[in-house]
């Protein structure tokens, strides 16, 4: 009975500051994800500047205005088509930027990337959205 109750509180108490690590890193993906959710939606159409003005950086704010959001919408729409499914990819952590990837399916676009870069308040500072290609069997052999 004490190897069983020593073996649990060994357990523990290795697994707790993993626990207070993962959480401070589980923070910052869950409010990058709150913005990034919000801008697939804004892409999609089903959200409005209104909802998105907050999830922007102070410096993004300056750049982007009301009445561009619906231009840049109708130029996804135009170049990648309607999108159809997006799922996360993976999120990395710098210095003073976090990075979210996510894999995208458009009507045009079979696969597409789209970049969503945060500050460290999980608010979107820039973007990028580009076409994945594959590439040939050639290709791979150079």
């Amino acid at each position: 009975m004490k190897k069983l109750l020593s073996t649990t509180v060994l357990l523990a108490t290795l697994a707790l500051p993993g626990l207070c690590l993962a959480g401070i890193n589980g923070e910052a993906l869950s409010k990058a994800e709150k913005t990034g959710d919000v801008f697939v939606n804004l892409l999609k159409a089903k959200a409005s500047y209104t909802e998105f003005a907050p999830t922007m950086a102070p410096n993004m704010k300056k750049q982007v205005k009301a009445d561009s959001i619906p231009i840049l919408v109708k130029q996804v729409q135009e170049k990648f088509g309607a999108m159809k499914e997006v799922k996360f990819y993976s999120f990395e952590r710098f210095d003073k930027i976090d990075k979210l990837v996510y894999i995208a399916n458009f009507s045009k676009e079979k696969v597409a990337s789209l970049v969503i870069f945060t500050d460290k308040d999980g608010k979107m500072d820039n973007f990028a959205l580009s076409p994945l290609k594959a590439q040939s069997a050639s290709q791979n052999k150079k």
